[in-house]
């Protein structure tokens, strides 16, 4: 390093030590959206408890009524459950898309439940209870979050719906986007760092892949032209192992939170998170706002990340 690039990333850390001496390490707690404003105003992620409990899906969403009010979707299909994800191919490191396919809600529960052959998530990830085959589901679930139009202003950008077993893992990641997630069925369990520990996640450019399948039916990986940024950071590791991966990451902090059927978290966008579940299945539901470009935030997330930039090169 060079005696600027040097500074900066002493500052930079500095900066990382200021904000976890003056941010709490754990989740607050709410019991109604209603104090929503306070962890939006402030950036940092909330449960709010039980704020679904009266949701008709909350009660009629078993397998039955979902195969009965669904028919063909979109499901995504890995041999691990390891969709979006770094996945080692010879002498690298590819981050591989799953292989989407056409299957009914009911054989989807089916091998689901049946645990065997490859692993399949419902994550479209593109505003799916819109779509005209969720359109029943559609119903039994708002179609905002009134507390969070009335504070970004505007209505979501995407609804989306996730049905998974517990062999799917999201990993590392963050989005561009205001999120309010909401358990239906199951648990959902986040590790989550703040923008400001991007600089100890260690991110670097992969080739991209995807899975497909070969003569015999097998899921392979086959590569695709361009690279994308990810984080070889995996909070499934120990943090020994993951320093051992990116020296930085001594300096970050994890928060670990646990979101239970009928409850809600806030996860601001910019938040890196990696997420487990569990249940036989786990439902879930999220609306994504875009986030807010006005005022210094957003601009300042981008002068970080330039800075972080700079000491990569």
């Amino acid at each position: 390093m060079t005696t600027t690039t040097t500074k900066i990333a002493n500052a930079i850390e500095a900066l990382i030590e200021d904000y976890h001496d003056f941010n709490a390490s754990y989740a607050h707690e709410y019991d109604s959206f209603d104090e929503l404003h306070r962890a939006v105003n402030s950036n940092t992620p909330a449960v709010f408890k039980g704020v679904a409990r009266d949701w008709p899906a909350m009660r009629k969403w078993d397998d039955e009524y979902l195969a009965n009010s669904v028919g063909d979707i979109e499901i995504a299909t890995t041999p691990l459950g390891n969709a979006d994800a770094l996945v080692r191919v010879g002498d690298k490191d590819l981050l591989v898309e799953p292989l989407n396919q056409q299957m009914s809600m009911r054989d989807f529960l089916q091998q689901l439940h049946s645990k065997k052959g490859d692993v399949v998530y419902l994550q479209s990830q593109n505003g799916n209870l819109s779509f005209p085959e969720f359109a029943l589901l559609a119903k039994d679930v708002p179609l905002s979050i009134a507390q969070m139009e009335n504070i970004m202003g505007t209505k979501p950008d995407a609804v989306n719906i996730w049905i998974g077993g517990s062999e799917s893992v999201t990993s590392l990641h963050h989005d561009p986007y205001e999120n309010i997630y909401v358990v239906i069925k199951g648990t959902k369990t986040f590790n989550l760092f703040p923008p400001v520990d991007e600089y100890c996640l260690g991110f670097e450019h992969y080739q991209r892949g995807k899975y497909v399948r070969d003569e015999s039916g097998e899921l392979i990986v086959e590569g695709l032209d361009g690279h994308v940024p990810w984080t070889p950071i995996d909070p499934c590791l120990s943090k020994e192992e993951n320093i051992e991966r990116v020296a930085q990451f001594s300096l970050s902090r994890c928060m670990t939170v646990t979101v239970n059927a009928g409850d809600a978290l806030y996860l601001p966008s910019g938040w890196f998170h990696h997420v487990m579940q569990d249940g036989d299945p786990c439902i879930a539901t999220n609306y994504w706002f875009d986030q807010a470009y006005d005022g210094e935030r957003y601009s300042m997330r981008q002068f970080y990340n330039k800075m972080i930039n700079v000491l990569r090169e």
